[in-house]
C-alpha cells in the first residue's frame, strides 16, 4: 500500500514529507474526536504547540504523527512509521533530517490513548522506553490540537522550521545570550 501511494509521488525530492502533509488537507476525521478543518490543520496545530517543548524528534513527530492517514484512518501510526522507514531509507533528505526517534513516537502515539487501560505490566514497559517522555508530551500536543479556528504557520513555513532546518530552529529557540 505505500509503494503503491507513493509512486504519484517524487520520492527523492527533500520535500516529499511537505507533499504528503499536503494531501492531508483533504482527509477529515470524525468531527467528535477532531473537530478541526482537517488532518493537515491538526498537524499543524500539534507542531505549534510541540515547538514549546525542546525536541527535535518531538517537533518532527507532531507535525507527522498523523501522516499515515492518507493510507489508512485506523492504522495510521503503523503506516506513518512505515512511510517515514521507507522514505529514510530511499531519501537522503530525510535520512540527513528525520530524527531517528521520531520514528517511534509517531508509531506509538495511539497507545497512548489506552495507557491507563493496559495492565500494569504492559504499562511498566510501556514507560520503559527511552522515548517515553516525549510521547507524553506528543499525546498533549494531539489532544491540544483539535481546535476548529485555531492560527497555524503555513505548511511551508512549519516544514523548513520542524524538517530542513531544525537544528537552526532550535539553536534559535534555545540561545543563550
Amino acid at each position: 500500500m505505500i509503494k503503491e501511494y507513493l509512486k504519484t509521488k517524487d520520492i527523492k525530492s527533500k520535500y516529499i514529507l511537505r507533499d504528503i502533509l499536503e494531501d492531508l488537507e483533504k482527509v477529515e476525521d470524525k468531527k467528535e474526536h477532531h473537530p478541526e478543518k482537517n488532518v493537515l490543520h491538526h498537524s499543524l496545530q500539534c507542531a505549534k504547540l510541540a515547538l514549546t517543548y525542546k525536541g527535535v524528534a518531538l517537533w518532527q513527530a507532531a507535525l507527522l504523527h498523523d501522516i499515515g492517514k492518507v493510507i489508512h484512518r485506523l492504522e495510521h501510526a503503523k503506516y506513518g512509521a512505515d512511510i517515514l522507514r521507507y522514505l529514510r531509507d530511499n531519501n537522503k533528505h530525510i535520512r540527513a533530517n528525520l530524527r531517528d526517534t521520531c520514528i517511534p513516537l509517531v508509531e506509538n502515539h495511539s497507545k497512548m490513548i489506552a495507557f491507563y487501560d493496559m495492565t500494569f505490566g504492559t504499562r511498566k514497559k510501556f514507560m520503559e522506553n527511552f522515548y517515553f517522555g516525549d510521547l507524553c508530551k506528543l499525546y498533549n500536543c494531539d489532544r491540544g490540537g483539535r481546535k476548529p479556528n485555531a492560527q497555524t504557520e503555513s505548511l511551508e513555513v512549519m516544514y523548513d522550521k520542524i524538517v530542513l532546518f531544525a537544528d537552526k530552529t532550535l539553536m534559535q529557540t534555545y540561545e543563550t545570550t
